[in-house]
């Protein structure tokens, strides 16, 4: 667990790393309402890649490790042959829509564009997915890396020196995402062939996977409709701001917690399939801890420093509003990473998803309510109280429904360590938070990070001096 966890954090960690600096070129690059109008086309790619193929990669990566030899490779055929099908049929209904809807729009060329990102975005997400279904975790990173380094690289050339606005960023990625793969997936190409395609593994797929489309599309619209509303009853700037925030926010805070999903949920479905649910159980209470172990301090760190964040991270355009979104969108990330790493477990382990669809169901709907009651009331601050009061919700009804589908065990005793470990780390924060610039904002780091780690060791959370110990004894003289 451990050992995957570091591969995968070395592997997002840097790509992680690129995209916080990312935004902050971007925020010093384009205004608030360029930035706003990338923002609402992301959240229309991201939400039409959702709903379509992310149920193919769920199921790519609950069955793939099952199979072996001739059989894998018909199964990496029939997924392959199901995703070509469904991205020619996307762009000839997104080229369709954009031609009836769109073409004498302002934003007629991000639109476009948009398109061509969705596909490339889908293809890259199938492809890592497959990765990491294999335990790849080395060759992931790499990819991963490529494209963030490449998009970066890409889309500041074009902003800085060809004068794009926020289509510089958006044919960005589609260039970097193109040159990430192209020297990689033709050494895999020999798993597909037109004449191993398998109906019954593709039906097999859709059973498991399907249910997730609707929980999937629900989950996006949490994400992403308050960006619309935003910019429906305010303006694009306004969207700028909060997307900034919330996209700050979530490159830390969501990354961190992803990292240990991306290790921990392999290990878990290994366990269930070879060990029984008494197995499961136990490495799920060691993903539950780590997972915690590192977001619960996290999440209390970005609220505690939200103002020193923005004021170093962001341009100056887009400060003074973003502290305080950063740090409601920071404890609404927490709860939705929780959520979707431990109580969707349930559903999924249970292998019956299509139950997940109700919490998300009726958190989707409270949230658009929620947006239009608050916006007009409290501006974008309306729309980060909507997501908070939503998520919670949510977890609340998936927690009651999941417990009946799939018994989840949870590590009280080194949670409760953590929670004290994290109340000691922000006591001693706190006197640090007077100091002001670049030097407060790194003292107040270390100092966190260094009352966190030896409380962290003195109690042993999660067996963390014993592996240590283990680890020293081991090392060469």
């Amino acid at each position: 667990m451990f050992k995957h966890t570091f591969i995968y954090f070395l592997s997002k960690g840097v790509p992680g790393i690129i995209n916080f600096v990312a935004i902050a070129l971007y925020t010093r690059l384009l205004s608030p309402s360029e930035y706003g109008e990338y923002a609402l086309v992301i959240a229309a790619v991201t939400f039409v890649n959702t709903t379509l193929f992310h149920w193919l990669r769920l199921g790519l990566l609950r069955y793939n490790p099952k199979y072996e030899g001739n059989q894998k490779a018909m199964f990496i055929s029939s997924i392959t042959a199901t995703f070509i099908s469904m991205t020619i049929l996307t762009i000839f209904l997104g080229t369709g829509a954009f031609i009836v809807y769109t073409p004498f729009h302002s934003m007629a060329l991000l639109w476009f564009l948009g398109i061509g990102l969705l596909t490339m975005q889908s293809m890259f997400d199938l492809f890592t997915e497959y990765l990491r279904s294999e335990l790849s975790s080395k060759l992931f990173g790499v990819v991963t890396a490529l494209k963030v380094v490449l998009s970066l690289i890409v889309a500041v050339i074009l902003i800085k020196f060809f004068g794009f606005g926020a289509e510089g960023i958006v044919l960005g990625l589609i260039i970097g995402i193109f040159l990430s793969l192209v020297f990689f997936i033709p050494k895999y190409m020999h798993l597909v062939s037109i004449k191993m395609i398998d109906r019954d593994m593709i039906k097999e797929v859709v059973k498991y996977s399907v249910p997730f489309i609707a929980a999937l599309s629900m989950e996006a619209i949490i994400l992403n409709t308050d960006r619309y509303l935003i910019g429906w009853l305010m303006d694009t700037a306004s969207v700028g701001i909060y997307a900034v925030s919330y996209d700050l926010a979530k490159q830390i805070l969501f990354l961190l917690m992803m990292i240990i999903n991306l290790a921990a949920y392999p290990l878990v479905v290994k366990a269930l399939e070879t060990g029984g649910i008494k197995e499961c159980q136990k490495q799920l209470n060691e993903n539950t801890s780590l997972l915690l172990l590192v977001s619960v301090p996290a999440t209390t760190g970005m609220i505690l420093l939200s103002e020193s964040f923005t004021d170093i991270f962001l341009g100056e355009s887009y400060q003074g509003k973003a502290a305080v979104i950063f740090s409601l969108i920071s404890l609404a990330i927490f709860i939705q990473g929780f959520k979707m790493y431990y109580f969707d477990l349930a559903f999924q382990l249970g292998k019956n998803t299509k139950l997940q669809i109700w919490p998300v169901l009726a958190a989707a709907v409270l949230n658009v309510i929620l947006n239009l009651l608050l916006i007009p009331k409290y501006g974008i601050f309306g729309s980060a109280y909507a997501t908070i009061i939503s998520y919670v919700v949510s977890v609340l009804l998936s927690a009651l429904i999941g417990k009946k589908i799939f018994p989840l065990t949870f590590p009280f005793k080194e949670v409760g360590k953590i929670f004290i470990a994290t109340g000691i780390m922000a006591l001693c924060v706190w006197p640090a938070l007077g100091i002001g610039g670049i030097p407060g904002f790194i003292v107040q780091i270390v100092v966190g990070i260094a009352a966190y780690g030896a409380v962290v060791l003195a109690l042993d959370i999660n067996g963390i001096r014993r592996l240590i110990m283990r680890r020293v004894k081991k090392s060469p003289q």
